[in-house]
C-alpha cells in the first residue's frame, strides 16, 4: 500500500519541524479519509497561514505544497480503494507493521547491553513513570524482579519525587515518559543524578537540554504521534518492545544462573508454602 510512504517522510522530518508545521504533520499523520486539502481550506481548517503549509511540505522533501497534496491525495485513494469497510484490523495491521519495522531498526544493541550491565551491577533499581509509562514500569518490575534484580516501580508522582531524593551511589534509576515533558520524570531523574544514582531515560520526546545531571543513558522510543497512530494504539506498545530488547539482552547475561532464579520465583508463586528463597543463600531461619 504506498499510503506508508507518504507517512514515512512526515515521519522522518518531524523532528525537524517548528511546532506549528507539526500540527500540519499531526493532521496528516491521523488523517484517513478523502477531505478538501486545497491551501485555503486547510489552512483555515488548520489555523495556519499558507506559508505555513509550504514550508511543511519542503521539510518533507517536495517542491511545494502542491506537489504534496497531490501525491498524498492519490496514494490516500489508492489505500481507501484497498480497504473494505469495517476492516479496522487492516489499519492496526498496518500501524503495527510501521511500529515494528521503526521500533526495532532504531534499537542500539550496544546501548541495551550497557544497560543490561549497569542493572546487574546496581544495589537497588527503581523505575519511574507516570500514566501509561507507569503501567509499563509495573510491567517492568514483574519481570525483571524474576531475574533475582531488587527492583521497585514508583508511579505516584510525590513517591517519585520522595525516591530520588533518597536514592543513592550504586542506586540505579530507569525513567519513562513518552512525551519527554513530564515534569515530575524529568525533574526526578535530575535529582536522583545530583543524589549519586545512575540514571537512564526512555523517551519518545527530544532528549533533555544539556546540564551536569544529564542521564546516563537516553533511549530514544518511536513517538506514536510520528507513526500517525493517534490514539489507535495504546502508547505503551513500543516502550515495551524495548522492554522486552533489554529484558532478552539482561537475560543473556549469566544466563544459566537467572534462568534457574526465574524458575524458582515461578514455583514460589505456585506453591501454597513458603520455599526459602534464592536471593539470600544463607540458611533458612526458623520462626
Amino acid at each position: 500500500m504506498q499510503y506508508r510512504r507518504t507517512i514515512q517522510q512526515i515521519m522522518d522530518s518531524y523532528n525537524q519541524m517548528t511546532q506549528v508545521e507539526r500540527t500540519v504533520a499531526d493532521f496528516f499523520l491521523n488523517n484517513t479519509k478523502p477531505v478538501d486539502l486545497a491551501s485555503k481550506n486547510l489552512a483555515k481548517l488548520l489555523y495556519v497561514s499558507e506559508a505555513t503549509l509550504s514550508r511543511f511540505a519542503k521539510k518533507c522533501g517536495y517542491k511545494g505544497y502542491r506537489e504534496f497534496s497531490y501525491e498524498y491525495e492519490r496514494e490516500l485513494s489508492g489505500a481507501e480503494s484497498e480497504r473494505q469497510p469495517g476492516e479496522a484490523n487492516s489499519q492496526v495491521e498496518g500501524l503495527y507493521g510501521l511500529l515494528m519495522e521503526n521500533s526495532f531498526s532504531s534499537i542500539d544493541n550496544t546501548q541495551m547491553r550497557r544497560i543490561a550491565a549497569m542493572m546487574d551491577e546496581s544495589r537497588r533499581i527503581f523505575i519511574f513513570g507516570i500514566g501509561h509509562s507507569g503501567l509499563a514500569a509495573q510491567d517492568f518490575q514483574l519481570r525483571f524482579m524474576r531475574l533475582g534484580l531488587w527492583i521497585q516501580a514508583v508511579s505516584d508522582s510525590q513517591l517519585i519525587q520522595i525516591t530520588a531524593a533518597l536514592v543513592a551511589p550504586g542506586d540505579l534509576v530507569i525513567a519513562f515518559t513518552m512525551s519527554g515533558r513530564t515534569s515530575e520524570i524529568t525533574g526526578g531523574i535530575r535529582m536522583a543524578k545530583a543524589r549519586g544514582a545512575r540514571t537512564v531515560l526512555f523517551t519518545g520526546g527530544p532528549a533533555p537540554d544539556k546540564s551536569d545531571n544529564m542521564p546516563d543513558e537516553i533511549v530514544h522510543l518511536i513517538s506514536l504521534r510520528e507513526m500517525g497512530g493517534g490514539l489507535r494504539i495504546s502508547p505503551q506498545v513500543p516502550l515495551l518492545m524495548l522492554i522486552d530488547t533489554l529484558y532478552v539482552t539482561c537475560l543473556s547475561r549469566n544466563t544459566y544462573k537467572k534462568a534457574e532464579i526465574s524458575r524458582h520465583a515461578d514455583s514460589m508463586v505456585a506453591r501454597e508454602k513458603p520455599q526459602p528463597s534464592l536471593w539470600d543463600p544463607g540458611e533458612e531461619k526458623e520462626i
